[in-house]
């Protein structure tokens, strides 16, 4: 079916304001929000137009510069209320707003879930309870620093991934959040059997106090190596690791491995 002379020109307007202002989208996602109501607007110009109300408004979201150079007004002593003539510098502003405002909600959709623990100045916590201005332990290079928390975000609910290690470790994650392997950083839903994950390993001194049985020291050490940050389990397929933990094991009271 042929458009009529006024469906053309409709379109033709959006199209030439997605051009003009450099608005992420396109004229098919611009119609997905379609309101399928015709109103009048009128912009800073005194122009009118018939514009759809549903795309109008998905426009204004999407881009701030259309917003400023179409709808934005300033008080100004003396004059009243008077439409905004924004300066150039302030346009391109506007649209590097956008850019900055997606790469954050990009990156703070990478997420890991509460089960998950990690390093702080205070100890091992879940990744719930970090606070701002904590220490976390990352990776910068070659080496291990601890950098502090600066913000703390709650992204909702997401679509999550489970990555099971031969180790026994565990990590639960949002499918976009980069994992860091030796081949660098790979998304967790990329991950394959033939990966390997790179794990921080603490070879501080682990704390001050001396315990009176090397075999308790002897289990921490196990636990370190093979077991589960998350959960009481160590995983091995030593016979022999498994039995001296076992024997370890009876030597605390109520205990029955």
């Amino acid at each position: 079916m042929a458009l009529s002379p006024q469906e053309k020109s409709f379109i033709a307007s959006i199209e030439a304001k997605i051009r003009t202002y450099q608005i992420r989208t396109t004229l098919k996602e611009c119609f997905e929000y379609s309101a399928n109501a015709l109103v009048y607007t009128i912009y800073n110009t005194d122009t009118p137009e018939l514009v759809d109300a549903g795309i109008e408004l998905f426009l204004i979201r999407k881009s701030y510069s259309y917003f400023l150079n179409n709808y934005a007004r300033v008080d100004i002593p003396g004059l009243g209320t008077i439409a905004m003539e924004p300066y150039y510098f302030q346009t391109e502003m506007s649209k590097e707003i956008m850019d900055y405002r997606k790469v954050v909600l990009d990156k703070t959709r990478q997420c890991l879930t509460e089960e998950n623990f990690v390093m702080t100045n205070n100890g091992y916590k879940s990744i719930k309870n970090v606070k701002v201005g904590e220490l976390v332990e990352t990776k910068a290079g070659n080496k291990t620093v601890f950098v502090p928390v600066e913000r703390t975000y709650k992204n909702g609910k997401r679509q999550v991934c489970r990555i099971l290690t031969n180790s026994g470790a565990e990590i639960k994650s949002t499918l976009d959040h980069l994992i860091l392997t030796p081949s660098g950083y790979v998304e967790a839903q990329s991950l394959s059997l033939n990966d390997e994950i790179i794990s921080i390993v603490n070879s501080k001194e682990f704390g001050d106090f001396k315990l009176e049985n090397d075999n308790h020291a002897a289990l921490i050490g196990y636990y370190l190596a093979d077991g589960k940050s998350n959960q009481p389990v160590f995983v091995s397929t030593n016979t022999e690791y498994i039995n001296e933990v076992l024997e370890i094991g009876k030597t605390f009271k109520n205990c029955f491995p």
